[in-house]
């Protein structure tokens, strides 16, 4: 029984993780921008769905999708006013995403306080399955992140845009030269990892208290998911999600929570030292 919990909640911890890592391996793997700002944006999307629903009275799912909607326009701000100077500047770049970052988490602290909030969920309670507790909430993140990830497969591999994404991921100068809009691809991708970051923070915001430093870890597990995932690759970041998932169930369950985050990282160590260009990375 143990066992079978363990995995049905690493499912859950890797399912929203893959949508936060899905998004920042996009933009890193096109743009060439380490984009250390994209855990302010899961946490902007999780304090969104809690105005929307505390504040302004909206329905869950009504919050979720604006969320979504509205980190898709961050990303795409953040793009067109500061990102699309660094493309390929890997340090300059970074040392933006960092003072965006905390200028954004600082910012949060003075609007949003230190006292911890939250949201109720729309599927409130467990199911108890022959001594297996399953939370519903987690059940219904499992699933949307499914159909998420599943959408984004079928939008980048079957669509011109998606193509377009694909070439520019293989060379950027190539695909100007073949026409391709290199901008409008940089706004689109960028739009898509905010997306994803929002909808995975509006997604978590029920199960968790909120605090404006709450994207620090789902950011420093992204980078672990898309380093041992293999750049740009979605389906290697959702299975490095789902691993990652697993490891921190095991150590939560089995261990203490405390050291989930740094088991993570040494597993992930230990992993790069056999390969180099992560678990489904090619060589």
């Amino acid at each position: 029984m143990l066992t079978v919990q363990i995995i049905i909640n690493g499912l859950a911890m890797g399912a929203s993780l893959a949508l936060v890592s899905i998004g920042l391996t996009l933009i890193f793997s096109i743009l060439r921008v380490t984009n250390f700002a994209h855990g302010v944006l899961y946490m902007l999307g999780a304090y969104t769905v809690v105005y929307l629903c505390g504040t302004l009275g909206w329905n869950y799912f009504t919050a979720l999708a604006a969320a979504g909607l509205l980190l898709a326009a961050c990303g795409v701000l953040l793009e067109v006013a500061l990102f699309s100077r660094f493309h390929g500047r890997l340090l300059e770049g970074a040392v933006m995403a960092l003072g965006v970052g905390l200028f954004v988490e600082a910012a949060a602290w003075i609007v949003f306080g230190g006292t911890p909030q939250s949201v109720g969920t729309p599927f409130p309670g467990v199911w108890n399955v022959g001594g297996i507790i399953l939370h519903k909430h987690r059940i219904f993140v499992m699933l949307a992140s499914a159909v998420l990830v599943g959408l984004l497969y079928l939008f980048v591999d079957y669509t011109r845009y998606g193509r377009a994404m694909r070439a520019m991921q293989q060379n950027a100068y190539a695909a100007r030269l073949q026409g391709i809009d290199v901008t409008r691809i940089s706004i689109l991708t960028f739009g898509l990892g905010g997306a994803l970051a929002g909808l995975a923070g509006g997604l978590m915001a029920p199960l968790q208290k909120m605090l404006p430093d709450m994207g620090a870890g789902p950011l420093l597990l992204a980078f672990v998911v898309i380093i041992l995932g293999g750049m740009g690759s979605i389906g290697g970041a959702l299975m490095a999600a789902i691993f990652i998932g697993m490891v921190q169930s095991v150590v939560i369950s089995l261990w203490t929570p405390q050291l989930a985050v740094g088991v993570s990282f040494f597993l992930a160590m230990l992993i790069l030292l056999v390969r180099p260009k992560g678990l489904f990375g090619h060589e």
